[in-house]
């Protein structure tokens, strides 16, 4: 059986479509309640559960003739969590998410998530919250260095990437030396 790593599409009628070697292949969604996710989870099949609002939307992976071992949705939005001020196991109150303090696993049971995607009973599982109530973005501030202390970053990157150098004057030295 071979193996499909890459971009899936859902379709506006809710079905899966994944390109393999110029032929199409698709998977129909079916919508599902939370107990019946629970016990297809439970049967150990790999499978993919796409929430949108509050409804699930299930399908059987093993229905594809291949192996699925990385599933990505192209034409959901991106991964929220990742520009995210609250992607901690911290608690709620300090700032935290109760997604990642759960493993990032039951898609079903985050109200606040009101996109997103899981897959299970993969060689890759994948928890993707694409629209989420909780979302802040992370805010970036660089921080800002005096000379002296760039020159000890320059110094001390320079020295574990493999070449001694005590002084600026040997950082300069060797970066010429690779001129």
């Amino acid at each position: 059986m071979e193996n499909a790593k890459g971009i899936f599409l859902i379709r506006d009628d809710y079905t899966i479509e994944y390109q393999l070697k110029e032929r199409s292949f698709f998977i129909s969604l079916t919508q599902v309640s939370k107990d019946e996710l629970y016990n297809l989870k439970e049967e150990g099949e790999p499978g993919v559960v796409y929430k949108k609002g509050q409804n699930l939307f299930y399908a059987n992976l093993s229905s594809f003739p291949f192996q699925v071992v990385r599933f990505t949705l192209a034409n959901t939005r991106s991964h929220a969590c990742a520009i995210c001020r609250h992607l901690s196991a911290l608690p709620d109150e300090q700032g935290g998410c109760s997604k990642v303090r759960a493993f990032s696993r039951n898609i079903e049971n985050f109200d606040y998530i009101l996109e997103g995607y899981e897959t299970f009973n993969t060689p890759s599982d994948v928890f993707i919250v694409c629209k989420c109530l909780n979302w802040e973005r992370e805010r970036y501030v660089p921080k800002k260095y005096t000379l002296s202390e760039k020159n000890k970053h320059v110094i001390f990157l320079a020295q574990h990437l493999g070449e001694w150098v005590e002084t600026l004057a040997d950082v300069q030295a060797l970066e010429a030396s690779y001129r």
